[in-house]
C-alpha cells in the first residue's frame, strides 16, 4: 500500500491542479509564452466585440523565430508538422485574447473554430491538422476550450500561409470572472481546515513547537520546492529534519519566526483539498534584528484522517512579491 500512495498522489495533485490553475498559471506550467500582438496592417482589426462575443480575425503560423509557416500540408510539409503550425495559431489567437480581455479566465467559451488549411486537393486530414489547435484550446481553457469546428482545405491562403484560423469566442461579462461561488460545503470546509491545519502551522512556528508541527504532516508527506536556488523534492521528513533546528531556537528564545498564509484558491471534497496561495515568513533574532524575511507562492494538497487536516504535499512554487502578496487581501 505505501509504495501505491506516492502515485496515487502525484495523480491526485495534478488533476486537482488542472482544476485549480488559471489559463495564465497553465500556458507557463507549458512553458509556453505569448507572442507581441501587433497592428493591423490593413483595414481590419483583431476582433470585434458584439455583445458578449468575440469575433477573432483569422491569424496564420508562426516558428519560433517568429517567421511564417508557409507551404501545402500533405506536400511540403508533414501532418505533424501542419498540426505544430495550427498549435502556433492557437498561441497567437491565446495571445490575441489576453490583450483583448486582460484576464484570460473571463473566457466562458471557445465557441466555434474554422480552421483552413492550405493543401492539395487530394489531401483529406485537415481534421488532424486542426488537432494541434483543439487540444491547446482544451488544455489552457478545460472544458471550456471544446468547441465546434469546422477544417476545411484551400488551394491557397495569403502569403503561402500553411494555415489559418480564425474563432468565434464568449466571455464573461465586463467586471465578471468564472469564479465559482462556494457552497456551504466549501465553507464548512475551508473553516476546518484554517483551524485545525493553518492556524496549528503558525502556531507552532511561533511557538517552536516541533513536534507539533511534524503531527500536520502526513507520515507519507511530500516537499516540492522550486522556489530560489535549491530545486528539490524529498520525503517530509527530510525537509523536518532539517528545519528542526530553527524550532528548537525559536523555543529557547534565539530567534522568533512568524509564517501567515494568504489564498488565491481553495477546493476539494470531503477528504481532500487543493489549496493555493502565498506565505509570508519572518525571523527574527532575540534582540528583534530581522533576520530573514520571504514571501513564496505555495500549492498545498492536503487530507483529512479524522477530524483534522493533514499535508499531504507542499510546492513551495516560486518566490513572491509584496504586491502579490497585498493583492491577495
Amino acid at each position: 500500500m505505501k509504495k501505491i500512495l506516492p502515485f496515487c498522489i502525484v495523480s491526485l495533485l495534478f488533476a486537482l491542479q488542472t482544476l485549480a490553475q488559471t489559463p495564465e498559471e497553465k500556458l507557463k506550467a507549458f512553458n509556453i509564452e505569448l507572442p507581441a500582438v501587433k497592428p493591423p496592417i490593413a483595414s481590419y482589426v483583431h476582433v470585434v466585440r458584439t455583445g458578449n462575443l468575440l469575433y477573432l480575425s483569422g491569424k496564420g503560423p508562426s516558428d519560433a523565430n517568429g517567421n511564417s509557416i508557409t507551404g501545402k500540408v500533405g506536400r511540403d510539409l508533414t501532418v505533424e508538422e501542419g498540426q505544430k503550425a495550427a498549435r502556433s495559431v492557437a498561441i497567437t489567437q491565446i495571445a490575441v485574447l489576453k490583450n483583448e480581455l486582460g484576464d484570460l479566465s473571463r473566457v466562458k467559451r471557445i465557441v466555434k473554430v474554422l480552421g483552413m488549411v492550405q493543401c492539395e486537393d487530394t489531401f483529406t486530414e485537415q481534421p488532424k491538422v486542426m488537432n494541434g489547435f483543439s487540444d491547446l484550446m482544451v488544455e489552457v481553457f478545460g472544458e471550456k476550450g471544446k468547441h465546434a469546428r469546422s477544417a476545411v482545405g484551400m488551394s491557397s491562403l495569403p502569403g503561402n500561409i500553411a494555415v489559418e484560423v480564425e474563432l468565434i469566442v464568449e466571455v464573461e461579462p465586463d467586471g465578471i470572472t468564472s469564479t465559482p461561488t462556494k457552497s456551504a460545503a466549501d465553507l464548512q470546509r475551508i473553516a476546518e481546515i484554517d483551524r485545525t491545519y493553518w492556524a496549528e502551522i503558525s502556531r507552532t512556528v511561533k511557538e517552536g513547537d516541533f513536534e507539533g508541527y511534524k503531527a500536520t504532516c502526513h507520515e507519507n508527506s511530500v516537499l516540492v520546492t522550486t522556489a530560489g536556488k535549491n530545486k528539490r523534492t524529498e520525503p517530509m521528513t527530510a525537509a523536518l529534519a532539517r528545519w528542526k533546528q530553527g524550532f528548537m531556537d525559536t523555543k529557547q528564545g534565539k530567534q522568533l519566526d512568524n509564517v501567515s498564509f494568504r489564498f488565491s484558491q481553495r477546493i476539494g471534497g470531503e477528504n481532500t483539498a487543493y489549496e493555493t496561495g502565498i506565505f509570508y515568513f519572518t525571523s527574527h533574532d532575540a534582540t528583534g534584528k530581522l533576520l530573514s524575511e520571504s514571501y513564496t507562492h505555495l500549492e498545498e494538497l492536503l487530507v483529512k484522517q479524522g477530524d483534522r487536516w493533514l499535508c499531504m504535499m507542499e510546492f513551495q512554487k516560486a518566490v513572491a512579491t509584496k504586491a502579490e502578496w497585498d493583492a491577495l487581501k
